[in-house]
């Protein structure tokens, strides 16, 4: 009888530490799906205030110069927009929101004028992205990279940009 007595205690015991290693795990998986749910509202949050920033660039590119702070809103997010140097000079802060996640986007931007440029003859294969480059007073664009299948050459031969890849 004393035998039977202690396989029953045996398992009762053994059950117990796996009922506490399953309600352990339960608890782990549970504070992980948390984490993960707030860290899907944040990266929302962000998206939105981010949102709020572009709003804001796509309302300076309609109405570059205005003297009083202006607001923009939209899905989960709302922005202002302050000239420090009107026409030329604004500060943008944009607040998302998701759920119980905030976030705040700051910018600062600097009008400037960019004249046209007429397209350089020099400049046949390949392509030109991005950028600021200034070749021989005929190109200017801002932060630019230079792409091509055998480089650039200008008549003059100052300038040659070997091919590369990206």
């Amino acid at each position: 009888m004393t035998k039977k007595g202690i396989a029953l205690v045996s398992v009762l015991v053994a059950m117990v530490a796996v009922l506490m290693m399953a309600l352990g795990m339960s608890y782990l998986a549970e504070a992980n799906l948390s984490t993960g749910r707030n860290l899907a509202q944040q990266a929302v949050a962000r998206q939105r205030a981010e949102a709020g920033i572009d709003h804001a660039l796509a309302y300076l590119r309609v109405n570059p110069n205005f003297a009083e702070t202006r607001s923009v809103s939209g899905n989960g997010y709302t922005g202002t927009i302050t000239p420090l140097v009107p026409g030329e000079k604004y500060r943008i802060e944009s607040t998302g929101t998701f759920q119980q996640a905030r976030h705040a986007a700051v910018a600062e931007v600097r009008i400037e004028v960019i004249p046209t440029q007429r397209q350089n003859p020099l400049f046949g294969n390949g392509w030109i992205s991005g950028g600021r480059i200034t070749v021989n007073g005929g190109v200017d664009l801002h932060a630019s990279r230079l792409h091509a299948d055998k480089g650039y050459a200008n008549l003059s031969g100052q300038i040659q940009v070997p091919s590369c890849a990206t």
